[in-house]
């Protein structure tokens, strides 16, 4: 059984990935080297050839710089295959970056949900999505404690503009939960972390 996470930042998606891997003996999926990376995308690219190459076009159209590029096509591109690819060895693997995450990394502007759809055909799913959400504000400020969004290379004025862009192509993605040929459980992360941890263990069975 794969479990994904996904949802913005600040979510609190990686602080129960962990717990989940210390208290529950879940196997939280990694990719340790070069050799695994490269791997684990050849094994990908023979068995999904056409999600490989039309997901890397994906990347090239929707990069605005080289150094953009770089970086979603090591974090959104190879790393996500292998990372999917790897965790099919395993009876119980989690996923706290993968390819719903993607999403909300692979564009620079909002999109249709009929854009989100034609993307959708060229990912592969998990058993369980597991999205988080919380309000906006709640969100900004556990951001500001931490320090940084995301994408710490870029600008000021960049990020605060594609922040906007990945909350609202979030939304988007969420009308087409009930289509997707997973089960989807959304988790309400604006409350206390033993609370959210405890829902996911005890009521989602995992």
């Amino acid at each position: 059984m794969i479990i994904e996470f996904s949802g913005l930042p600040g979510t609190g998606k990686s602080t129960i990935a962990r717990r989940l891997v210390g208290e529950k003996n879940i196997q939280r999926i990694r990719i340790d080297n070069k050799y695994e990376l490269i791997w684990y995308n050849l094994l990908f690219l023979i068995k999904h050839p056409i999600k490989f190459i039309v997901r890397l076009i994906y990347v090239f159209r929707n990069s605005v710089s080289f150094k953009m590029f770089y970086f979603k096509f090591m974090n959104v591109f190879l790393n996500t295959n292998a990372k999917f690819e790897k965790a099919t060895k395993y009876d119980l693997a989690l996923l706290d970056q993968g390819f719903m995450q993607s999403v909300g990394s692979i564009f620079e502007r909002e999109v249709t949900e009929e854009e989100i759809k034609k993307y959708s055909k060229y990912l592969l799913f998990p058993d369980l999505l597991i999205f988080f959400e919380a309000p906006y504000d709640v969100l900004d400020s556990r951001i500001e404690k931490r320090g940084h969004f995301t994408r710490p290379f870029l600008t000021a004025e960049y990020l605060k503009k594609w922040k906007e862009v990945v909350r609202t192509n979030f939304v988007t993605f969420k009308k087409l939960f009930p289509s997707l040929p997973c089960k989807v459980k959304i988790v309400d992360a604006n409350r206390d972390i033993d609370e959210v941890f405890l829902e996911i263990t005890n009521n989602l069975d995992i």
